[in-house]
C-alpha cells in the first residue's frame, strides 16, 4: 500500500467518524425531544428525571483510622488495639489482666 493510499484511507475514516458523530447527535436530539413530549403528555415529571448522569461506580471504603491500644504486655511494653491478629504474648491468656486502664 502506498503512502498516498494510506493517507487517503485515514482521511476517509476521519470523514466517516465525523459523519457518524453528527448523525448520532441528530438521533439523540430527536430521541430526547420525543421523550420530553411524552413526559409532558403523560405528566410524568415526578417519575422521570432527565439530565446528565452522575458519576457511577462504587465508592471507595474509608481508610480505617488508628485506634488507641487496649492491651499492654507488662514484660515487653508492647501494645495491641484489639484489632487484627492476636499477638503471641496474649494468646491463651486472660485479656482482662492486660487491659490498659
Amino acid at each position: 500500500m502506498t503512502s498516498n493510499k494510506f493517507a487517503e484511507l485515514i482521511a476517509k475514516r476521519d470523514a466517516l467518524n465525523a459523519e457518524i458523530e453528527a448523525m448520532r447527535a441528530e438521533e439523540r436530539d430527536a430521541a430526547l425531544a420525543t421523550i420530553h413530549e411524552l413526559v409532558e403528555l403523560h405528566q410524568l415529571h415526578d417519575v422521570v428525571t432527565i439530565g446528565k448522569a452522575g458519576k457511577g461506580g462504587k465508592r471507595k471504603a474509608g481508610k480505617g483510622g488508628t485506634v488507641p491500644a487496649k492491651y499492654r504486655d507488662p514484660a515487653s511494653g508492647k501494645e495491641w488495639s484489639g484489632r487484627g491478629r492476636e499477638p503471641e504474648w496474649l494468646k491463651g491468656k486472660d485479656r482482662a489482666a492486660f487491659l490498659i486502664a
